[in-house]
């Protein structure tokens, strides 16, 4: 049994109430991981801690990592603190949205942190401004950024784009606030800038001057807020060096992305027209915190690291690596792999280890090496006696005459341990991105046949896989699939698919005959000599034979004979059943003449194994012809094994399944023979 012991001390008594953070007690937790100073007992917190802490806070309340105050005093000699550049980029990111849809891009104003509020909230409020049914609105989608503080819409109806575009103003818990809402540039487009366009000119008359048939992919224009450039949306991947403004030709450039700052409050991630605290500021230069307007420092950028202000003019990584350029980077890589490893297949083929015909016992290996570590390695031993009568031994390198009696015997052991089958492999991805880089080679040289707009702009139909047509030796591949095609190569192709196709009509050769042995055994009449046997099987003009339809038998005594095979009645029901029992004793020992013999099911059977037989290595021989078509080094290799190998594998696939389907019907067939006669018999008893 134990007991409960209470010890009292000397105090005062004080209630939870009055250990708050606002009386300005604080836990020796948080002082220790500030780098607390002093005690570590409860002290009250000074008013350049407070600043300090109010700081460290960003715009999604928790600690600023974009280059605020981290310190909890106004030194203004302490270091500051780098921004993280990838988790920057990593926040502004958007999930991924249909590419095929319109966005909408809606900015908040008035101060409105969307943080502060629930998604819901917000998307509730959208559709209901912009006047969109709930149901209607559910094939729409509505994202969200807390980093750059806008909201994202992505729908499919034009409509409804226009509906959302036109938003003003979104009411949220009582109280209405502005928004900018514009509609994005679309998927599959790339920007352009040019300068020096007259700040009297309307958005009109620059979308009239830009958007014409002299610039045919350019599809929308619009001024860079008050500035003197102009964006360009054109179609494809490419940006013009040079465009059309009216008839003036001037200097167009790639578009480059800026990471977004703030210039209200100081801050990055965020633009200042959506800025939704600028009364909280920092110092661009040393971060920090309100700083007065006699303040000076020396600017230290949280990007860089160089001698200016964060996300200043001259600070060179406030730019982002546009899409294009990130592309084309990929392109060339992957074509550099693409040489490295043609080259070091033809140095693998070239370099060959030599062996000795010396006596000798040794051990070598290839000095040169993979990437993926598959050496060549390689071990030897051989020995050699020759002579003659004499005993004496032939010099090495002279050959023994034939009229000699001399015995040479050699034995040659040799391992040799390497990584066959397996190409180098360098540090890079796998190698299933062919078909993509293909695709963006063959787009380079293309032009854009018409202008259309982003509003009205159609989807790409695609030709599926499953629809290609069968290829035949004048079906190549034309050009445009594949540039520059060499004649070499197509008169190999065209020598697969010849091959191909008389392995094919080979094995369908091979199928009919068996099918006819089947058919013959089946029928049973001609090897048993029934009395219809010269009519069950005949041939056809393609040389296949068919088994006729074999009428029902009657039906028994004793049935109605209005069922299957009405009678007429006869005077004498004595003759009338004489008449209907001779012709069930008649068709009975016909269906008896045409069961099987005891002999010949397992001759069946062993037919359809050797069919099964065959279409398993005709199976096999298909996949090593596959195996020959992928290893071609051709450039047009990847569509040419897709058009054959769906070609193929169609044509085997309806010849299996209508061989089976025969296989099966005559199994059947013979089934229900050989119930119908036991059930005759059993009525005749």
């Amino acid at each position: 049994m134990s007991t409960a012991m209470r010890v009292e001390v000397d105090g005062v008594e004080i209630s939870p109430d009055q250990i708050t953070r606002a009386q300005g007690w604080k836990t020796a937790g948080e002082k220790v991981k500030q780098g607390g100073v002093g005690s570590l007992g409860l002290t009250p917190i000074s008013q350049a801690s407070q600043d300090g802490a109010k700081a460290a806070t960003d715009v999604n309340g928790r600690g600023n990592d974009l280059g605020g105050a981290t310190g909890n005093d106004l030194r203004q000699q302490r270091t500051k603190k780098r921004i993280n550049k990838g988790k920057l980029l990593k926040g502004a990111r958007m999930p991924h949205l249909p590419r095929g849809d319109i966005k909408i891009v809606m900015r908040p104003r008035d101060r409105l942190r969307i943080s502060d509020v629930t998604s819901v909230e917000i998307s509730r409020a959208i559709m209901a401004a912009a006047q969109v049914d709930v149901i209607a609105a559910r094939e729409d989608v509505i994202c969200l950024n807390h980093q750059q503080n806008i909201v994202v819409v992505s729908t499919s109806k034009r409509e409804h784009a226009d509906r959302y575009a036109m938003v003003e103003r979104i009411d949220i818990r009582g109280t209405s606030h502005e928004v900018s809402a514009y509609e994005s540039a679309p998927h599959g487009t790339v920007k352009g800038v040019i300068r020096g366009i007259p700040l009297e000119d309307t958005a009109q008359e620059i979308q009239d001057l830009v958007v014409h048939r002299h610039n045919p992919t350019a599809l929308q224009a619009n001024r860079m807020g008050r500035t003197r450039s102009v964006v360009i949306a054109f179609e494809g991947h490419k940006v013009p060096n040079y465009v059309r403004y009216g008839n003036l030709l001037i200097e167009c450039t790639l578009h480059r992305k800026q990471i977004d700052a703030c210039y209200a409050c100081g801050r990055v991630g965020h633009r200042m027209d959506v800025c939704p605290n600028p009364q909280d500021k920092i110092c661009r230069g040393c971060g920090i915190a309100n700083p007065g307007e006699d303040h000076k420092c020396e600017p230290k950028c949280g990007l860089c690291g160089g001698e200016h202000l964060t996300a200043d003019r001259a600070c060179k990584a406030r730019f982002k690596t546009p899409y294009v350029v990130r592309r084309r980077r990929w392109e060339r890589r992957r074509a550099e792999e693409d040489n490295e490893d043609r080259n070091q297949g033809k140095r693998g083929s070239k370099e060959r280890p030599q062996r000795s015909a010396s006596s000798q016992r040794g051990r070598s290996q290839t000095p040169a090496r993979s990437s993926n570590g598959g050496g060549h390695q390689s071990r030897s031993r051989s020995k050699s006696r020759s002579g003659d009568g004499g005993g004496g031994g032939n010099r090495r390198g002279k050959r023994t005459s034939r009229g000699s009696s001399g015995r040479s015997r050699s034995r040659t052991k040799s391992l040799s341990q390497s990584r066959a089958g397996s190409r180098p492999r360098t540090g890079s991805r796998p190698r299933a991105g062919s078909k993509f880089r293909a695709e963006s080679i063959g787009r380079r040289g293309t032009t854009a046949e018409k202008k259309v707009g982003w509003t009205d702009r159609s989807s790409v139909a695609r030709v599926s896989e499953t629809e290609l047509p069968s290829l035949t030796p004048s079906q190549l591949p034309s050009p445009r699939a594949s540039p520059e095609p060499d004649s070499n190569e197509v008169a190999e192709l065209k020598k697969i698919i010849e091959r191909q196709n008389a392995q094919i009509q080979e094995q369908n050769a091979q199928i009919r005959a068996l099918m006819s042995k089947i058919d013959a055994l089946a029928s049973g009449s001609s090897a048993n000599g029934g009395p219809q046997g010269g009519n069950n099987t005949e041939e056809n003009a393609g040389g296949k034979r068919k088994t006729p339809r074999r009428e029902p038998p009657s039906p028994p005594l004793g049935r109605a004979a209005g069922a299957a095979r009405p009678t007429q009645q006869a005077p004498n029901n004595q003759e009338a059943m004489d008449a209907e029992e001779s012709t069930v004793n008649r068709e009975t020992a016909t269906a008896m003449a045409q069961i099987p013999k005891e002999g010949e099911l397992p001759a069946i059977l062993a037919a359809i194994t050797q069919i099964n037989k065959t279409l398993s290595a005709i199976d096999a021989r298909f996949e090593s012809l596959e195996g020959e078509v992928r290893t071609l080094s051709v450039k047009h290799e990847r569509l040419a094994t897709k058009v054959v190998t769906t070609t193929v594998r169609n044509r085997f696939a309806s010849l299996k399944k209508k061989r089976a389907e025969k296989i099966k019907e005559s199994i059947a067939h013979r089934r229900g023979r050989i119930e119908t006669s036991e059930e005759d018999e059993t009525a005749i008893k």
